[in-house]
């Protein structure tokens, strides 16, 4: 990767993906593999941004994409100490409530504990009742809904039904698609 360090290391249990450099679409392959490697079942994986100079489309793409396949393995991404372009990248895009953002990779190894002792089994956005019993445990006929209230920060807009199978993107505010 020419045009990107990365370097890994540990943090009070924690792996940290240091990005030094400019990371653009001709590296975001391969840091993206690099990332995933690194990717722990149930871990979060923290990305310090602080030396990094450079980011586009393509590179926030393959984040994302990271960030999802720890999602989907019970743990999260957290960007750690970005700076002003990639925060304006992150808005610019509508990408700004999408990942944990910390000023700095101590903070956001604090932000990871009180996260876990405030609520160990609390899961993301994620509707894993089956529809009828939902349904029927709320003693009503609507859809159960997999909310963003108990995020605070609504910064998940993916719906997962266990029951039927499928994912899909879905407005804010909208409910549950099962």
């Amino acid at each position: 990767m020419p045009g990107v360090e990365l370097r890994t290391n540990e943090y009070d249990g924690h792996v940290v993906v240091a990005l030094r450099g400019e990371l653009d679409i001709t590296d975001a392959a391969d840091a993206e593999a690099a990332i995933t490697a690194l990717a722990a079942r149930g871990r979060y994986l923290i990305v310090d941004m602080s030396a990094l100079d450079f980011i586009d489309y393509g590179s926030l793409g393959a984040l994302l994409r990271v960030q999802w396949l720890a999602w989907s393995t019970g743990g999260d991404v957290v960007l750690a100490a970005p700076q002003r372009h990639v925060l304006r990248l992150l808005a610019l895009t509508g990408r700004d409530h999408a990942f944990l953002v910390q000023a700095s990779v101590e903070a956001a190894v604090a932000g990871i504990a009180s996260r876990r002792t405030r609520d160990p089994l609390r899961r993301h956005a994620v509707c894993t009742a089956r529809p009828r019993r939902a349904r029927e445990a709320a003693g009503n006929k609507e859809r159960p809904d997999c909310g963003r209230s108990g995020l605070g920060r609504g910064r998940m807009n993916l719906c997962l039904s266990a029951a039927t199978s499928r994912m899909g993107r879905r407005p804010a505010g909208a409910t549950c698609p099962v």
